[in-house]
């Protein structure tokens, strides 16, 4: 019996030992000329490994109309060796027909990091698309979505600490154009800064529309449901027909600012007949939590009065953002930017000085040094009472 079993073996070496070198055949060629199509009870195990890979530094927030669009990246070369690489830039038209492309050569260093820096121009352009060239293949970059005025505002969501269209993933970058309006002398510069009622025009204002900061909201529950909505208490005007939160925005990466825009257009525009005559918005304070660069503020009230009026709204009052303890340069930075975009937009801008008393932000009002995020009570009937004024 031993020697049969013995036998036997000796019999099974050489065999076993052609079906690997068979087998080996076989797998080369395989990986040679990879089959069309896998089927789902014989999935492929083989793995692809990335060599470089396309870092996004900077892309810029919004522009004005004529302004280059620079784009910054760091190339990641993975390999032993130095490597010409190539970044492509497509430019395409609101169609989505392709108008051209540009291309900047870079050398990626082995094992590390290079920098490229790519200028480009928008005009004519809806969309870029960034891709990294290697002798490897292609690696996909960023998209970028320039709209502007005339252009409905996507439905957006915030990716990588971006703001993206949802769908495509695609970052938006709005595009304004540049205003400057010679201020009307025959209004004195005080009366202009505190939107005097002198200033209103003679027609009546009929429908109205008042947004506030989410920020400043109290949770109040819809009836046994554990649903909850804003409420603003006394904040919000008793005859205020409609009220919009904006946020709270969580400082994830884009300006509050511009998150903002999108809930401001999508509440106009979803009004039920038309847009609102009038539109009273006090800014989020979010951006002076942010430190939000003021020119790059600027831009984007620019783009979002622009749209306002082009969607109907006659009348656009402005409150620039507030907050206690913030240092007050701050503060008067975006309201400076605030003032300057009221006038140039034909809007106005209201002074909200005496909104940061700080009684109205104790969370106390009898006790002096103890302060909460939002208006306390008194604050917040003395802000109603000013609001109240300023809707029909």
């Amino acid at each position: 019996m031993f020697r049969r079993t013995a036998h036997f073996h000796a019999l099974c070496i050489p065999v076993s030992l052609c079906w690997v070198v068979l087998n080996s055949q076989f797998v080369a060629a395989e990986q040679t000329h990879p089959p069309a199509t896998e089927t789902a009870s014989q999935p492929s195990t083989a793995t692809h490994k990335e060599l470089f890979f396309l870092i996004t530094d900077y892309l810029p927030r919004a522009l004005y109309e004529g302004e280059a669009l620079t784009a910054c990246f760091r190339v990641e070369n993975t390999t032993a060796s130095d490597a010409e690489v190539t970044l492509r830039a497509e430019h395409f038209d609101p169609a989505g027909k392709k108008l051209y492309a540009r291309q900047t050569p870079c050398c990626a260093k082995a094992h590390g990091y290079s920098e490229i820096r790519m200028p480009l121009t928008t005009a004519d352009t809806a969309r870029v698309t960034f891709t990294l060239v290697t002798a490897h293949g292609e690696t996909n970059g960023p998209a970028v979505l320039i709209f502007r005025n005339q252009q409905p505002w996507p439905v957006t969501e915030v990716r990588g600490g971006r703001l993206v269209e949802k769908d495509t993933g695609a970052v938006l970058l709005p595009v304004a154009q540049r205003v400057k309006r010679e201020r009307e002398r025959k209004f004195a510069p005080v009366k202009w800064v505190l939107g005097s009622a002198e200033l209103d025009p003679i027609e009546a204002v009929r429908t109205a529309l008042l947004l506030l900061p989410g920020a400043w909201a109290e949770a109040r529950s819809l009836g046994e449901r554990a649903e909850m909505e804003p409420h603003f208490g006394s904040l919000c005007p008793e005859k205020s027909k409609r009220t919009v939160a904006l946020g709270p925005y969580p400082l994830q990466g884009p300006p509050p600012i511009l998150l903002a825009t999108g809930e401001i257009l999508r509440a106009v525009s979803s009004a039920a007949v038309a847009a609102p005559e009038r539109v009273v918005i006090v800014l989020p304070p979010e951006d002076l939590e942010a430190a939000t660069e003021p020119r790059l503020y600027r831009i984007v009230l620019d783009a979002l009065l622009a749209r306002l009026q082009v969607a109907g709204v006659r009348h656009v009052l402005l409150l620039p953002p507030v907050k206690w303890g913030v240092p007050e340069a701050r503060i008067k930075a975006l309201a400076d930017e605030v003032r300057a975009a009221a006038q140039d937009h034909k809007a106005r801008a209201l002074d909200v000085t005496p909104w940061l008393e700080e009684r109205y932000w104790r969370a106390d009002p009898s006790l002096a040094g103890v302060f909460i995020r939002c208006p306390n009570g008194e604050g917040r009937k003395w802000m109603g009472q000013m609001l109240e004024e300023l809707l029909p």
